[in-house]
């Protein structure tokens, strides 16, 4: 259960990073189909509807897979947090 916790918490920071960066000038979203629901139902709902279907969806399921998945995910998320983190910190200096 503490990797779900994990996994959480990078999704509530990857949503806030993501919003930030998009803030800022010169910076777009590069997940195409991710941006085209941002153009459509804005960046904030687009990121809560695909944020909360994930997350809805590994709790739904998280007796059936395997740590590793999650692991997986997990770091996955970490590399996209610190991009995002990165991303913003190039566009302050």
């Amino acid at each position: 259960m503490m990797l779900f916790y994990i996994l959480v918490a990078l999704q509530v920071i990857d949503l806030a990073s993501t919003v930030l960066a998009l803030n800022k000038p010169g910076l777009v979203e590069g997940n195409r189909w991710l941006k085209a629901l941002m153009d459509k139902i804005g960046v904030l709902p687009s990121l809560l509807l695909i944020k909360g279907v994930f997350i809805g969806w590994i709790y739904y399921f998280k007796s059936q897979l395997p740590e590793e998945i999650i692991l997986i995910l997990i770091v996955g998320y970490v590399w996209v947090c610190w991009n995002n983190l990165k991303l913003l910190h190039k566009q302050s200096g």
